[in-house]
């Protein structure tokens, strides 16, 4: 199953073009005198603060806050009223990259939701090799304490494999059955680890009196 992620642009790169533009206009002292009761240049600032303010909160993993302030961003913009062209032009500008990234942060919303879910559904079937390609799909920050939890149980059941892997891989030379046991084991835990069915076979073969192909693998 293939899933569809969203790269979120930061804020600070709204705030800063918000910013620039009225500081560094030659006529900006103009411009507030030219807006109703400086209302223009005061809530264009405002919008680029808030815009920041959600960034830093995304950075945190704290998405219903930051989605908040995205909002509140979005409506400082679309309130920034003014006789200036320049300044509606900036107004208009913030306010389509500020609702383009509400759309898109929502969407990286529910695909982390999701995947979070889809990763915990793979665990519980026994699957930590299609867990795990769900997880480095999807790269999820690393403040976010659903996926803490997650990729550290991925990560105890692979070492858990392969150190039994390496306990038959000792054992397969010598005495195939001992080594079947650990492979067997491993697979109970990690049924796709690569390269597992082919190093059971071959110890299968190796048995005495053992059954080929009575049992099937999986």
């Amino acid at each position: 199953m293939q899933y569809t992620f969203f790269r979120v642009p930061p804020f600070t790169k709204t705030g800063r073009f918000i910013a620039a533009l009225i500081v560094l206009t030659p006529a900006s002292a103009g411009l507030a005198q030219g807006s109703e009761n400086g209302q223009g240049p005061s809530m264009l600032i405002a919008a680029a603060e808030e815009a920041s303010h959600a960034d830093a909160l995304i950075g945190e993993c704290r998405y219903d806050e930051a989605e908040h302030w995205i909002k509140e961003a979005m409506h400082s913009a679309k309130d920034a009223r003014s006789q200036n062209a320049l300044e509606r032009d900036i107004a208009g500008s913030s306010l389509g990259q500020m609702t383009v990234k509400l759309d898109e942060f929502k969407h990286q919303r529910k695909a982390w939701d999701h995947a979070a879910t889809e990763i915990r559904r793979l665990l519980d079937a026994n699957r930590p090799q299609q867990a795990k390609a769900v997880l480095d799909q999807v790269k999820p920050p690393a403040c976010d304490a659903r996926f803490t939890g997650l990729r550290s149980e991925i990560a105890s059941r692979n070492q858990h494999a392969a150190e039994l892997v390496r306990m038959g891989d000792a054992q397969a030379a010598r005495y195939p059955r001992s080594a079947q046991v650990y492979y067997l084991q491993a697979r109970m835990i990690d049924p796709d680890r690569p390269g597992l069915d082919q190093k059971l076979m071959d110890v299968q073969r190796r048995i005495p009196g053992a059954c080929q192909g009575c049992a099937p693998l999986r």
